[in-house]
């Protein structure tokens, strides 16, 4: 019998550890979840690009020792579908703009964005939703009822950043036909997040439905002028969020190589900038500065948008 309680002994210790990980693995999820949105109050775009891979890392790392905690499967679809989005397309823009062979920064924007769904999927799937269902043939017509009957309010990261990375990467391959053939299902997630909160993610839902219009070709339903009208929208109920501004001059001033257009929101950005920069130093007082300190949480979409419009004006030359 001693000897049956014996080799009994490490089956029972390695079932505690493993529970004791489990317990402390879902502790540090809730904590990190209750922290990540502080990434959002982050000027310094260098800071974002240099300091995020880390600790996306050691998120999925979490997530390798509890692949059931829902709360890492959606804080890797936000942190992979963010990154792509804010550095990798980023860092692609110049790589578009100078025309260049060497698309490294796309094809890295293209394995995150992946990353993003994949994580995505996998937390639809521990809410009854399989893979299959999101990607049918009548995913347009079916996916928005079924998003409503399994889910609730507390879904919106992970469905949002599924939609927002399954559209990155349609646009970053527009040649490839079975991509394009699932827009309607990355439509379908993002209308059912914006439904409940148009103002996610700092309003990030208008700038969606503009680059959905904007960057969609014709016969896919795109449509410019709605883009346009969409993305001026945008900047008029979102003035402190530069991103609106240089994603209007990104996705419809270039493709339409409005070269007057361009004079004008250059002319609006150049002096936002000079202010907004100021967030960053503590001894400015200018009242101007104070209204983008209240505006902190959009701090990194006008650190993005900011390195973005440098890429655009070095480049400049090069689009007119």
């Amino acid at each position: 019998m001693k000897i049956k309680a014996l080799l009994w002994l490490p089956i029972f210790l390695g079932v505690s550890c493993s529970s004791v990980d489990r317990v402390a693995v879902n502790t540090t999820a809730k904590i990190m979840e209750k922290g990540s949105g502080q990434i959002n109050y982050e000027p310094n775009w260098h800071l974002f690009k240099d300091g995020a891979p880390a600790n996306i890392k050691m998120i999925e790392g979490l997530s390798f020792a509890n692949p059931d905690n829902e709360r890492l499967l959606a804080m890797l679809a936000k942190s992979y579908g963010g990154y792509a989005f804010g550095v990798l397309e980023t860092q692609n823009l110049n790589e578009e703009l100078v025309d260049s062979d060497n698309r490294f920064f796309k094809d890295q924007a293209i394995s995150a964005y992946t990353k993003s769904l994949n994580y995505g999927l996998a937390y639809l799937e521990k809410k009854g939703i399989s893979k299959e269902e999101v990607f049918s043939k009548n995913a347009a017509q079916k996916l928005p009822k079924l998003l409503e009957s399994k889910l609730d309010p507390d879904d919106k990261t992970a469905v949002f950043f599924a939609g927002q990375s399954l559209g990155g990467l349609i646009n970053l391959q527009k040649g490839n036909v079975l991509l394009l053939s699932r827009i309607g299902s990355a439509k379908a997630m993002m209308d059912w997040v914006c439904k409940q909160d148009m103002n996610f993610e700092g309003g990030a839902c208008y700038l969606f439905y503009a680059l959905y219009e904007a960057s969609r070709p014709a016969m896919l339903g795109g449509d410019l002028e709605k883009g346009k009208r969409l993305f001026k929208k945008f900047i008029k109920d979102y003035p402190h969020n530069l991103l609106g501004r240089v994603s209007y001059i990104q996705y419809y001033i270039i493709p339409m190589m409005d070269e007057v257009e361009y004079a004008k929101q250059r002319e609006a950005l150049i002096r936002e900038f000079a202010i907004w920069q100021k967030v960053k130093n503590a001894g400015a007082q200018d009242k101007r500065v104070k209204a983008y300190k209240k505006k902190a949480h959009l701090n990194l979409f006008n650190a993005i948008a900011h390195e973005r419009f440098k890429i655009i004006e070095n480049n400049k030359e090069n689009i007119f």
